[in-house]
């Protein structure tokens, strides 16, 4: 039976992917976001235009700006098959099972994760790398999300610094983007129709307090509940801190 569920969310999957092919396959909605943002870094243009309500916004920090810079010159399709084929893995080695992978695929958000090119399902397996082998993936992520960091495992907090100190000086060249990037989180709405509608500034005392246990999916259910701006298909982080969790009582 089980074997069973795994097939049908393989095929689940697959449906994800074929959904890109009725407009001909292309960027999903949120990568396309984020290759304009870096192509308007190259091209010398502003890069927070669009705000959260409206569409193909880019929500992240310079650091991911210039990222994408190095990114956007290539064809969107190509990148959306690497997103697809990174967030397949991240769900792997999450879930350390293909047949998890298949069951998990029956939630519908993972479709839209998959299709769309959202970082969400990258950041899940970042959170678990963190406490499992490296934190070096957390810091990348930490510069989309920001609340990722409070993943963080103390014991790699200097790999993680080293990390987040060599993308901070890669961004040098562009220096004021970080004025920009703050006055524009500024004027975004605390809510809006696909937001969960909880604003950050009430969250982010409860994620605190996730972290005082100091345990790895408290820490990690701190990082998913203090994300600035909480979409419901953000609840596919939601594997990070249950895996955490199981890895933690078979301890």
């Amino acid at each position: 039976m089980l074997q069973g569920f795994s097939i049908a969310g393989a095929g689940l999957c697959l449906a994800a992917v074929l959904m890109l092919f009725k407009d001909g396959f292309q960027a999903g909605v949120d990568l396309q976001a984020y290759l304009r943002a870096g192509d308007a870094l190259r091209n010398g243009q502003p890069v927070y235009t669009t705000g959260v309500a409206q569409g193909l916004a880019f929500l992240y920090s310079p650091v991911a700006a210039v990222l994408f810079a190095t990114l956007s010159w290539l064809p969107g399709w190509l990148l959306q098959a690497a997103m697809m084929a990174l967030d397949i893995a991240a769900l792997r080695y999450v879930l350390r099972s293909w047949l998890w992978v298949g069951i998990v695929a029956w939630y519908p958000f993972v479709w839209f994760e998959l299709s769309s090119g959202n970082l969400d399902i990258l950041i899940a397996g970042a959170i678990v790398m963190a406490w499992r082998h490296s934190a070096v993936p957390l810091a990348f992520v930490s510069f989309a999300k920001v609340s990722p960091a409070l993943a963080l495992d103390f014991k790699r907090w200097r790999e993680f610094a080293i990390t987040a100190v060599v993308l901070l000086v890669i961004t040098l060249p562009w220096a004021g983007l970080w004025l920009e990037y703050v006055q524009f989180l500024a004027r975004q709405p605390s809510i809006t129709g696909t937001v969960i509608a909880i604003p950050w500034w009430i969250r982010l005392p409860f994620a605190l307090l996730l972290l005082i246990p100091r345990r790895p999916w408290t820490s990690a259910l701190a990082a998913i509940v203090a994300v600035p701006t909480l979409y419901w298909y953000t609840s596919v982080m939601l594997i990070a801190p249950i895996r955490l969790y199981l890895d933690g009582r078979r301890q």
